[in-house]
């Protein structure tokens, strides 16, 4: 999450929703000095992942985080909820020190059924590992009640941005692929190159880090996971639990994708 009161905004980051490219961008610009940016400490939830705190937690542990958001025009991004599963599949189990790519089907569809028992099982917030599968819609409503001023579909993320420049005279680089998932092509080589690309956005400045991200994507990376795609697409469990589990999700992207904010008077 993002604030900055100087150019009344908000940014609410819903994991794998492509709000990393935002984030990181304007963290420099966040009144809270990159409070949630990163795991926190909390005494009473233990340690939590700050980039995904969803409204009720914010409210609730704070309060005062919470009413500064309210009092700035808000946004976040929602994605079709199959496709943000699948890719929130991709980050769990590289977050669990493999990779996808080298893992056989049953593998990738056992890990699967982990999670799903997880949040099917699950009552309150979610641990650091399966935030990224917390509801869309508890980071825009809050006890029925929607919150965040503007919720635009991953398909519209150029809408976005210029909304931001215009409205708030924000500067962004137009990259709407700062998490992407991808495979790597010579294994061997991932956790080099995982190490330089934390060692780029520590170090470079932001231009410099994407163009250079981009030039080491085509050479070692291919976009997707196609096994695990393949695997999790065609797995009835999957879709049962996605059709079950974020109906209000699947409701949200589909009335950001067609609302009228991404017309030419947004």
């Amino acid at each position: 999450m993002i604030i900055n009161r100087d150019k009344n905004f908000g940014f609410v980051h819903i994991a794998k929703c492509a709000g990393s490219t935002i984030r990181q961008q304007l963290r420099e610009q966040d009144d809270a000095a990159g409070k949630f940016y990163h795991s926190i400490d909390h005494p009473q939830l233990g340690w939590i992942n700050g980039n995904h705190v969803p409204l009720d937690v914010l409210a609730r542990y704070f309060p005062e985080d919470f009413e500064a958001l309210r009092a700035v025009v808000s946004y976040t991004i929602v994605r079709d909820p199959v496709d943000r599963f699948v890719s929130g599949m991709s980050q769990y189990i590289r977050d669990q020190g493999q990779e996808p790519s080298e893992l056989t089907p049953a593998q990738i569809a056992a890990h699967a059924e982990d999670v799903i028992a997880y949040m099917q099982g699950l009552e309150g917030l979610p641990d650091r590992s399966h935030i990224l599968f917390a509801r869309q819609e508890d980071y825009v409503f809050l006890e029925g009640a929607r919150v965040i001023t503007h919720v635009y579909a991953m398909d519209h993320v150029d809408a976005l941005f210029e909304v931001l420049e215009r409205r708030h005279g924000l500067t962004l680089i137009r990259d709407k692929v700062w998490n992407p998932t991808v495979t790597y092509r010579y294994p061997a080589l991932t956790k080099t190159l995982k190490w330089l690309k934390g060692v780029g956005q520590k170090h470079l400045s932001m231009k410099a880090y994407v163009t250079l991200r981009e030039i080491a994507f085509r050479a070692f990376t291919q976009s997707g996971a196609p096994k695990l795609n393949e695997t999790l697409m065609s797995s009835e469990a999957v879709m049962s639990f996605v059709a079950e589990y974020y109906p209000a999700d699947n409701a949200l992207y589909h009335e950001a994708k067609t609302a009228a904010e991404f017309d030419k008077s947004a």
